[in-house]
């Protein structure tokens, strides 16, 4: 999903905001909408501050995210190193906003809301209001805050941007986060941070599929590319892993694809897991492989796809013929 980035309004923004003055046409609505969001739980521009976890709580949070990423936390070290040439921090923070590392030299410029972002800190959107962190774990997507976007007024010195990171099942687990002073921004921070998360999902899908199938995903991929009826695989979030050459006749039919990612049926969705369509629906388990329990749906509209998409092929061909 692409990121979202909140861009620092106009300084009269905040005030009409405050003031209830927001329907005019000037004011950014996707800004505006967020930080209605916040206010409607309580929280006030100059009150966003919450106690963060002891350390017996951060060390369980951080055993917790260990278990599922077994030792892989090392993707995040070149981009760790290159934010520490920069004088920036880079934090990962669990899926209810707890930050349980941060990365990066002291940062002189904007330092008092920069160590905020400290290890054992709550940066939940329900403590600290719009903020790249806990508005990226609300809204499940990369999300940019730029200066005064923030809903704190202390932040609006500062960017962040944050990219949540999904496990193959589609639960969120963590998000990665770059912060740094304004005068250090750059659009580039957020395309980083995306291709960080998205190379620790690849990660977390490798492991499910060698788990699963002998050989992974890319044997799997080497044996529906000889199906003569559509296979494909795509994962719980709608992304295309791999499919044959027929799989182009069915997936159109489906739903939508936007940027290689299906948008396919919500009781698919529910499923909550990869699976893999064709004759037999089969689905990459934990453990696994098991069969058309919760890809039923799916494989009919598969399949009567396919059937239609055969007799179109057979009628043209029928056309051209008596021509």
């Amino acid at each position: 999903m692409r990121m979202l980035t909140l861009l620092e309004p106009s300084a009269d923004v905040r005030e009409r905001f405050l003031s209830g003055q927001t329907k005019d046409h000037e004011s950014p609505r996707d800004l505006i909408a967020r930080w209605e969001r916040v206010r409607a739980r309580g929280l006030l521009p100059d009150r966003t501050d919450a106690a963060g976890v002891d350390a017996l709580q951060l060390t369980e949070r951080r055993e917790r995210l260990a278990n599922i990423l077994r030792g892989h936390a090392s993707l995040f070290e070149p981009l760790v190193r290159d934010l520490e040439s920069r004088a920036l921090v880079a934090v990962v923070a669990d899926h209810e906003g707890v930050v349980l590392y941060r990365h990066g030299r002291e940062v002189i410029e904007q330092a008092a809301v920069l160590d905020q972002l400290a290890e054992g800190s709550r940066w939940s959107e329900d403590v600290r209001g719009t903020n790249a962190v806990g508005t990226s774990l609300v809204e499940r997507r990369p999300i940019g805050v730029l200066g005064g976007a923030h809903f704190d007024r202390a932040s609006s010195g500062i960017f962040c941007y944050a990219s949540p990171v999904f496990d193959p099942h589609g639960e969120l687990i963590c998000t990665l986060d770059v912060s740094g002073p304004m005068s250090r921004h750059e659009a580039a921070f957020g395309t980083a941070i995306c291709a960080a998360s998205s190379a620790v999902e690849l990660m977390l899908r490798t492991q499910l599929f060698d788990a699963a199938v002998v050989g992974g995903l890319p044997t799997l991929a080497r044996v529906i590319e000889h199906l003569r009826e559509p296979a494909f695989v795509i994962d719980v979030r709608g992304q295309i892993l791999c499919g044959n050459a027929c799989a182009s006749d069915v997936l159109d039919d489906l739903g939508p694809i936007h940027n290689g990612r299906l948008c396919f049926p919500p009781a698919v969705a529910r499923a909550q897991r990869p699976y893999l369509a064709r004759g037999a629906a089969v689905g990459g388990a934990r453990h696994g492989l098991y069969a058309e329990q919760l890809c039923q749906r799916l494989h009919r509209r598969a399949r009567l796809a396919w059937q239609r998409a055969r007799a179109k092929k057979r009628a043209l061909a029928g056309e051209r013929v008596r021509m």
